[in-house]
């Protein structure tokens, strides 16, 4: 079964909030939501494009080293780039990360700050008060993250895609 634009995409977007957690350079974190927002709005297929044998590096905002990553991607499904960067980074970061008002930044802090891992981590911190001593995290936010870690965490937003 073929890969679709928005399967690649979300590699791309959970690679960039990944590599921003981990500090790392934020040129290479812009070209992944850049190349994910161009998958998103391709009119084609990566894979029909591929297959045609055009060359992906030609689309704006897609290097031939990004180029290279959609195409292995089609071929095995598979980011090894992500898969790594989920080996090396701690935890539950792709659940936490999608708390509403915790983006990668304010993720980075409750890491380097509170040693936070996982969702309970966080509940705890909310729960001791800690989360209110880092700069940043005022009350107004504190009471969003007790109200979304309450509730089951919603699906990050998606794009169909087209029909084949």
């Amino acid at each position: 079964m073929p890969v679709h634009n928005a399967e690649i995409a979300e590699m791309f977007d959970q690679t960039a909030e990944l590599l921003e957690i981990k500090g790392d350079n934020p040129f290479r974190t812009r070209a992944y939501r850049r190349a994910a927002r161009v998958l998103e709005g391709l009119p084609k297929s990566a894979a029909a494009m591929l297959s045609a044998g055009e060359d992906l590096a030609e689309l704006p905002g897609i290097g031939h080293d990004l180029a290279g990553k959609i195409a292995s991607i089609v071929a095995t499904g598979k980011f090894d780039v992500l898969q790594s960067l989920k080996r090396e980074l701690p935890g539950d970061l792709g659940e936490i990360v999608a708390i509403p008002g915790l983006g990668p930044k304010r993720v980075k802090v409750l890491i380097d700050e509170l040693g936070v891992r996982s969702i309970e981590d966080i509940c705890r911190a909310v729960k001791s008060g800690r989360l209110g001593e880092l700069r940043g995290f005022g009350p107004k936010l504190q009471q969003n993250i007790a109200a979304a870690i309450a509730k089951p965490i919603a699906v990050k937003r998606f794009k169909l895609p087209f029909a084949e």
